[in-house]
């Protein structure tokens, strides 16, 4: 197949609630809430429609943001209590069209991703969920503490679209708010080599971390079980979780 010009970051009951920040905040119940991942630009992730067009994304991977700009622990609870909602991000939708000028076997944006992360479990439309992952402290090692029910996202291209939790996910200080990417996403902006303005890491064991092994790569899915984020990437990685914290005396 002719070289296109993609990106294979593998760091990468289907039910969800699209809503609004008024419903979010009464989520809430008066407590603070805290936007985990907020910035104060949000340009749009690299996927553009047109045959052409470059298209970056994420395939079949867990991974959190660790570098926002000068915030460092940008997914990171500063206490506890617990997520009630989380949003992604996503580029255009691939064009479904063969480039112009491309060779015999060659394919569209989107069926390229579709054949490569595409699975029989979640089909071939980006499918995500938000995780709970709780540092082992050696390693890079992380234990799996929960996760949200999965969301289908192929009516979300272009957009950032939030969902709420009918059963908020328990999170401790220190713990990391993480997005599960069951097939692909486009909703990051690839950086130039080198750049050390933004971050993330994905389920992946050091030395593991190229494209070669992209049909090879799985999800962080078992809770309870321990996985390494052993793979650093230095692209823009989209998502936020809102993040309420334990009121003093009071209970999870």
């Amino acid at each position: 197949m002719q070289r296109r010009n993609r990106y294979i970051a593998l760091a990468t009951a289907l039910t969800a609630l699209v809503v609004g920040a008024g419903l979010i905040a009464g989520a809430a119940t008066g407590a603070r809430l805290v936007v985990l991942g907020k910035t104060k630009t949000n340009p749009k992730p690299t996927c553009g429609p047109k045959p052409n067009d470059s298209c970056f994304a994420v395939g079949s991977v867990t991974g959190f943001v660790t570098k926002l700009g000068d915030n460092r622990r940008p997914m990171v609870a500063p206490k506890r209590g617990k997520i009630v909602a989380w949003s992604v991000s996503m580029g255009s939708k691939p064009s479904n069209q063969v480039p112009e000028g491309s060779g015999d076997g060659a394919v569209s944006n989107l069926q390229f991703f579709q054949d490569l992360f595409g699975n029989e479990r979640y089909g071939k439309n980006p499918v995500a969920s938000l995780a709970i992952l709780k540092p082992t402290g050696k390693n890079q090692g992380y234990v799996l503490r929960s996760k949200s029910p999965a969301v289908r996202l192929a009516r979300a291209f272009g957009e950032e679209t939030t969902f709420t939790l009918d059963k908020p996910l328990l999170i401790g200080p220190g713990q990391v708010a993480a997005l599960t990417v069951h097939t692909w996403l486009p909703n990051i902006i690839p950086q130039p080599s080198g750049s050390s303005r933004y971050g993330w890491r994905a389920s992946r064991k050091k030395g593991e971390c190229g494209s070669n092994a992209a049909r090879n790569t799985k999800t962080h899915s078992k809770v309870g079980s321990t996985r390494r984020y052993g793979c650093a990437f230095n692209d823009r990685f989209f998502y936020k979780a809102y993040f309420v914290p334990k009121a003093a005396g009071g209970g999870n």
